[in-house]
């Protein structure tokens, strides 16, 4: 009578690791004066789907999606169902427009980032890091971000495909706007999910505060199409400014958000 029993829970632990990560992430900014306009606060969430060697993140207006057995780079836009799909390892002067490039021309950044202490959030060990970026215009310099980051590798995933996917993004900063190839370094060194991120902006010189906080990780079955598209889906051959948010500082993953 053990037999059966033996299959059962084999089944039950394969079917537990044939699941993939789920991962909800709360984002909240404050609002802002701007330009006579006043910006109120802004309340959103994202997602992650991670497993197989392959993740969507999930905003309300795209789907990036990393596939890492197929070696391919998936900016889906929601709003127009229109898709760009990339080769890995990205090339910025094949996969980005040309108008995207002179956008973002005049633009310099650089920044830090310093490991601080450890901690446990949410129950959850972590080590923290403080980052600050800094725009360049013309002759002068501005503090653009201030942020501390607590990460964790107590995940159920493979962390290395996360790992993979922020040097993509990353890569495409260095290239597209211009971050200095060191800081670029300093970020692909830090190691962990995000549990929590503080970060102040500034636009133009007035601080606006924000945060990301994990919300739920969670095993579960992926839905269907999430890390794919349906065929009927335009096919986009490059990057443009439709994909582009003109404050590519503002966000974990601004300049595709």
């Amino acid at each position: 009578m053990r037999t059966p029993l033996l299959v059962c829970g084999s089944l039950l632990v394969a079917a537990a690791l044939a699941a993939d990560t789920h991962i909800r992430v709360g984002c909240h900014s404050d609002g802002y004066y701007n330009y006579g306009n006043v910006v109120p606060p802004a309340d959103s969430e994202v997602e992650y789907w991670i497993g197989g060697g392959r993740l969507a993140y999930i905003t309300p207006r795209l789907r990036l999606v990393l596939d890492g057995p197929s070696g391919t780079f998936l900016v889906v836009d929601r709003n127009d169902s229109s898709c760009v799909e990339l080769p890995l390892p990205l090339d910025a002067s094949k996969s980005v427009s040309p108008d995207v490039q002179s956008y973002f021309m005049q633009d310099r950044a650089g920044g830090t980032v310093v490991e601080t202490v450890e901690l446990r959030i949410d129950g959850r060990p972590c080590q923290g890091y403080e980052v600050r970026f800094w725009i360049e215009e013309q002759d002068s310099r501005y503090e653009d971000r201030i942020e501390t980051i607590w990460t964790t590798q107590d995940v159920p995933f493979d962390l290395e495909t996360y790992h993979l996917f922020t040097r993509v993004l990353h890569g495409l900063y260095r290239d597209v706007t211009h971050w200095d190839a060191a800081l670029v370094d300093q970020l692909n060194s830090v190691r962990g999910f995000p549990v929590l991120r503080e970060g102040k902006y500034f636009m133009k010189g007035v601080p606006r505060n924000a945060t990301r906080r994990l919300v739920e990780m969670t095993d579960e079955d992926p839905p269907p199409r999430v890390y794919s598209v349906p065929m009927e889906i335009e096919r986009e051959a490059l990057l443009t400014l439709k994909h582009v948010n003109p404050f590519p500082y503002h966000g974990e993953w601004g300049i595709l958000e």
